[in-house]
Order: structure tokens, then C-alpha cells, then sequence
């Protein structure tokens, strides 16, 4: 049976980007989650991934004209405090700061 949603609509927000081999990084694993969150909440909820076809620095770029809080994002495949400077995530986030700041 369905959820019972005590919500008129909800948004989640995925940072998802291009230039990644992730499985859930992808179009097609996007449709099929919102087709499963339409399913289960009557469509009130709706996934935007408003990064799908940017690279990770281009949404550097774009973060930092538009004063976006870095600091309080979080990307440790790892679940560590980052960088922790050995999964992938980590790694290319400490190649950003060093070119970008």
C-alpha cells in the first residue's frame, strides 16, 4: 500500500553530476527512483538533480559566483571527516581547492 504522506509536496535535492561512473549517477537510475517516490507518495515528491550535465567543476564555478556555503556540503565515500583524502570524492575536492581558491 501507499506511505501515508503527512505532506502537501516535498523536493529532494541531488547534487549528481556529470564526468562519474556511478551507478546512481545517471538519468535513467533517476526516472526509475522518482517512478518509485510517485508510487509510494502519490507524486509529492519530485527528485532534482539540477547538476546532471555539469562537470564537478563547473559546479565549483557556479557554487562559488553564487555564494553557495561550501562548507556545509558533504561528498566522503567514505563517511569521514573530509578530506580524508583517500576515496576518489575527497581527493578531487581537495584538487578543487587548490585551483580554484
Amino acid at each position: 500500500g501507499l506511505i501515508n504522506c503527512n505532506f502537501n509536496n516535498g523536493l529532494i535535492v541531488l547534487g549528481i553530476h556529470s564526468g562519474t561512473n556511478y551507478k546512481d549517477c545517471n538519468l535513467p537510475f533517476i526516472n526509475i527512483m522518482q517512478k518509485i517516490f510517485d508510487e509510494y507518495t502519490n507524486g509529492k515528491i519530485i527528485i532534482s538533480t539540477p547538476f546532471i550535465n555539469f562537470t564537478k567543476p563547473e559546479i565549483w564555478a557556479f557554487c562559488k559566483l553564487n555564494k553557495v556555503p561550501l562548507d556545509l556540503t558533504y561528498s566522503c565515500e567514505l563517511g569521514n571527516i573530509q578530506p580524508c583524502k583517500k576515496c576518489k570524492s575527497c581527493k578531487d575536492l581537495i584538487k578543487l581547492y587548490e585551483i580554484k581558491n
